[in-house]
């Protein structure tokens, strides 16, 4: 899986914030870095070493998958707690509509979004526009959502599908 916590955990350096906050959660997590590679499947030398930016493998996105999703769902948290409470300061009684997802949308990101925005919107990049529509993301979410884009392709003129 590479959701935004794992990105932002291999490829940034502790300039980052958010690369401290992670860092620091997953010490919360594991009391020795060892314990940490053991579930990874990684050789970190110390909590330094993942300080700088690195590279997991396949198997390691894998294996540290419950702890990136815990992670991400932390950074998702943040973020749509922040933009509701701006929201409700600077236009209050206005609805929030979130980001908008683009294609395969990550569940556990969605979850956290239905608790901060009134409504969500989704591209759908799909052959038919049959094959997925608004009233079925609204069913198997049950919250309203908005399609806010679909594409297809036409061989007549610009870009071809």
């Amino acid at each position: 899986m590479k959701g935004i916590a794992s990105l932002c955990l291999q490829k940034n350096d502790a300039t980052l914030q958010i690369k401290r906050v992670l860092v620091d959660r997953l010490k919360e997590s594991y009391t020795r870095v060892a314990d940490l590679n053991r579930v990874w499947g990684t050789t970190f030398t110390d909590w330094d070493a993942l300080l700088q930016p690195f590279e997991l493998t396949a198997a390691q996105l894998g294996s540290g998958q419950a702890d990136l999703k815990r992670l991400d769902v932390l950074i998702a948290e943040q973020y749509f707690r922040v933009c509701r409470e701006a929201m409700n300061e600077q236009m209050p009684g206005v609805l929030y509509l979130g980001c908008r997802f683009s294609g395969a949308y990550v569940r556990h990101i969605v979850d956290v979004a239905r608790k901060y925005c009134d409504v969500m919107s989704f591209n759908i990049y799909a052959e038919l526009p049959s094959e997925r529509t608004a009233d079925e993301l609204a069913t198997e979410l049950d919250f309203p959502v908005v399609i806010g884009e679909f594409h297809f392709g036409a061989l007549d003129r610009g870009m071809f599908h």
